[in-house]
């Protein structure tokens, strides 16, 4: 795959099996960094997502490992709501079908965090809180800007006769 994660990962959690693989980049910074290992329980074994949860997924040929936001709704198909932390946008939404995982387990330096369970849960939920936040301050921002530059574009300032 073009990001670094073998075949035979996306293979495993397609069949049901939990994997665990090396993360290959900063995109969930500082959370996952590269090199920490993650194991990934297969949708299959463990359905229900919750808000905040690392999941892995695949989109056009690239595996991704980004926090689940919600999900949206649009002509009776659903769609996941995702992004990584160390990214200022919103990922495209995503097919629910394309979604291989959920990360169970994260080990960095002989420790192994379980982020589903006590203050790991606490954690992520918050981190997820914030990643909306920030998209939302983001998408804000640049909304006031690009109305902004339009009024300018659009309008001479005004002028003072005397």
């Amino acid at each position: 795959m073009k990001n670094g994660v073998s075949q035979g990962v996306t293979d495993a959690l397609k069949s049901g099996r939990d994997v665990w693989f090396t993360v290959a980049s900063r995109s969930m910074a500082p959370v996952l960094q590269p090199g920490d290992d993650v194991r990934v329980a297969s949708l299959r074994s463990s359905v229900r997502l919750r808000f905040g949860e690392i999941i892995c997924f695949e989109e056009d040929g690239d595996f991704f490992v980004h926090r689940f936001l919600g999900t949206m709704s649009r002509h009776g198909v659903t769609w996941l709501r995702t992004r990584g932390d160390a990214v200022r946008r919103m990922d495209r939404p995503v097919l629910i079908g394309q979604a291989l995982g959920v990360v169970r387990a994260i080990k960095r330096d002989d420790r192994v965090i379980n982020p589903a369970a006590g203050r790991g849960r606490a954690a992520m939920f918050l981190s997820g809180l914030f990643s909306l936040v920030e998209v939302s301050l983001f998408e804000g921002a640049r909304a006031i800007r690009s109305a902004i530059r339009a009024c300018l574009r659009s309008r001479p300032l005004a002028s003072v006769s005397s």
